[in-house]
């Protein structure tokens, strides 16, 4: 018997928009008051998740699986990369722009406007 319902967020749940709308947020909220699970699975960051009402009906599942949360907001884990790994990305790849997630920040390699920049010109899915 399911009992949990997941899905990815941009691509596969969430329209070109990237945003969550009424009849989303309708189907959650019937999943959930029917007793079942739902969680969103995603690159992303829950800082960078707008939930429109759902953020303490569903797990969250961010940073591609580095940071669960409950729907109280309580962290069940959180895995972050070793810093001495990250040294080793960081000089195998100098050459690129990379960007890396925390829990609470994102860094890149980039100027905060080539950064910006690089997010406008990227086409809706």
């Amino acid at each position: 018997m399911i009992k949990l319902f997941a899905s990815d967020l941009d691509g596969t749940l969430l329209p070109r928009s990237h945003q969550f709308d009424e009849l989303i947020v309708a189907s959650i909220e019937k999943i959930v008051a029917s007793g079942y699970y739902f969680t969103i699975a995603t690159g992303r960051d829950s800082a960078m998740t707008t939930l429109n009402g759902l953020e303490n009906k569903i797990y969250q599942i961010c940073l591609n699986g580095a940071l669960i949360k409950s729907p109280q907001g309580t962290i069940l884990k959180k895995e972050l990369i070793d810093k001495d790994v990250l040294k080793l990305i960081l000089e195998e790849f100098d050459d690129l722009n990379l960007e890396f997630l925390t829990p609470t920040k994102t860094y890149t390699k980039q100027s905060l406007e080539a950064f910006t920049q690089k997010l406008r010109s990227r086409p809706l899915e």
